[in-house]
């Protein structure tokens, strides 16, 4: 695994308490791009550059990026071009080499972590609240815990290509990112994932920690939209909020 350093703030490593692990080694192939989503302009900036901004002004303590391999010095360079020299000099950043899927990216991202929590974040969500990344870096105190909100949509059950019922959306909760755990113990139960070879079935990180670690995990309600990039159009939308914001 490739690790890059752009930035060490001296201070004792043992010291730190929370790592932003932000996943960004997506290849954009449901939105058809030739880049990937993750370094698409949005609003005179990269879209990963976004939430590595949000996670500095929240004070958390190190960010390690996990990035495609090979494109290491890319995220470097641009993370010099497009991040002010102050919030280069407030936060440790470490650039790291993915993996084949999201699961083994955050592995990878989990391995270089220092600190004694973690928030793993997607970096194609570039509109995280910061103080909705404070309020879980707060929770994560308690236990293990997701942002997200409540379904306000009817969610169907389909099986083949039929309705079979619908779901109370009263006790549907839709999970965002940043989801925090005690670092030990998400990396405890993505050794035992990856040392099993049984990486079927778990689409997030909580659903991760719940089959192996056991517990249970908080549910932190999100304050505004955090807007996941998927599709094209989703950027439109992205600037045209970024936009506002700045009026």
């Amino acid at each position: 695994m490739h690790v890059q350093i752009l930035s060490l703030v001296k201070r004792i490593m043992t010291d730190l308490l929370y790592t932003a692990i932000i996943v960004a080694g997506g290849k954009g192939n449901r939105m058809n791009l030739k880049e990937a989503k993750q370094y698409m302009p949005l609003n005179g900036k990269s879209v990963f550059v976004y939430s590595v901004e949000h996670y500095i002004d929240a004070c958390v303590d190190e960010i390690v990026l996990a990035v495609p391999s090979g494109d290491e010095e890319k995220v470097l360079e641009i993370l010099e071009n497009e991040l002010d020299t102050k919030r280069k000099q407030n936060v440790n950043i470490k650039v790291v080499s993915g993996g084949s899927t999201r699961l083994h990216s955050v592995y990878n991202g989990l391995k270089s972590a220092s600190g004694e929590y973690v928030l793993i974040h997607d970096a194609a969500r570039p509109m995280t609240e910061i103080e909705d990344i404070k309020a879980v870096m707060e929770k994560v105190k308690e236990g293990a815990c997701l942002l997200g909100h409540m379904a306000v949509d009817t969610i169907e059950v389909v099986k083949n290509g039929m309705i079979e019922k619908a779901l109370n959306r009263d006790e549907l909760f839709v999970a965002g990112t940043p989801q925090a755990f005690l670092k030990e113990e998400i990396k405890s139960a993505y050794d035992k994932m990856f040392e099993n070879m049984c990486t079927e079935g778990f689409t997030d990180d909580v659903s991760v920690y719940r089959h192996f670690v056991k517990k249970n995990v908080y549910a932190v309600m999100e304050s505004a939209p955090n807007l996941k990039i998927t599709y094209k159009q989703d950027i439109e939308i992205a600037n045209i909020l970024l936009k506002k914001q700045e009026i």
